[in-house]
């Protein structure tokens, strides 16, 4: 994920690469705009309100995400009284993402639910997620800019040496 310094939406990126659906062996590179806000433990809010609150002043195109990091493990939250009471809703947003730890299992365990227009959901475990990506080459270094404006990045993309000598 790189961070935006420019404009001030999206607030990230998500870049991966996925088959391409008319060639065979082949990959095409899949950039997803993503807006983050947070429900911490200090929030006087409820989801809800602050899911309302970080879109209120936006209209986002379909293609953006919001992703709602949770972080309040004094609170149970009803994933499916927030996704009726959205789907209620006119969202300017393409989905809307929850992501939290689970209740009463190891620091490394996670939720990850679509809260909207559709309703999804699965659980990982971090520590085995980066682990199936420890012996992968590092493609991408990322790095601020170095010209007169410090808030420009700099991507810099190192392919594997794939030669056969």
């Amino acid at each position: 994920m790189l961070p935006e310094y420019k404009d001030s939406t999206p607030d990230t990126y998500a870049i991966s690469f996925v088959g391409h659906p008319a060639y065979e062996n082949s990959k095409m590179r899949e950039i997803i705009s993503v807006e983050v806000s947070q429900y911490e433990e200090h929030s006087k809010e409820d989801l809800l309100s602050i899911i309302k609150r970080k879109l209120s002043n936006k209209h986002l195109p379909d293609h953006y995400i919001l992703l709602m990091q949770v972080n309040r493990a004094s609170e149970k939250i009803n994933l499916d009284d927030v996704f009726s009471q959205l789907s209620k809703e006119e969202m300017r947003v393409g989905e809307i993402w929850l992501l939290g730890k689970l209740e009463n299992n190891p620091e490394d365990n996670y939720v990850v639910a679509c809260l909207f227009p559709k309703r999804a959901g699965g659980f990982f475990s971090l520590d085995e997620e980066l682990d199936k990506n420890t012996n992968q080459t590092e493609m991408i270094r990322v790095s601020r800019g170095f010209g007169e404006n410090a808030s420009e990045l700099t991507l810099v993309i190192e392919l594997p040496d794939l030669s056969t000598s």
